[in-house]
């Protein structure tokens, strides 16, 4: 009688193990256990196309990208700052316009240095 039950056991383990079946237990929350995640901004956001563009300026040839403030409200980029030449401005302006997702530049607030 105990053979025959250990076998039953054993038959249905082998039948559910080889059927593909997969008993895993529930994901869990990271914050529920105490973690906290930080987030990168969606693409397209407002605070990715802000980074992007920073990171961008951080890496353009003669230009000083901490002269640049950058701010993105509903993909409408407003750039801000003094830079050296007219060719800066441009050069910042073109920057902010190849970045997917703005909608519009306001160069308003960028000046040349007098």
């Amino acid at each position: 009688m105990k053979r025959k039950m250990l076998l039953t056991a054993l038959g249905a383990v082998i039948a559910i193990g080889s059927s593909g079946i997969v008993f895993a237990a529930p994901a869990t929350n990271p914050s529920s256990m105490g973690m906290t995640q930080k987030q990168a901004p969606r693409p397209g956001s407002d605070a990715w196309i802000t980074a992007r563009i920073r990171a961008e300026l951080s890496t353009a040839h003669n230009l000083s990208a901490s002269s640049v403030q950058v701010t993105t409200n509903n993909g409408v980029v407003k750039l801000s700052g003094a830079l050296d030449n007219k060719a800066q401005v441009k050069q910042t302006v073109a920057i902010a316009k190849s970045v997917k997702g703005v909608r519009r530049v306001d160069s308003t607030g960028l000046r040349v240095h007098a």
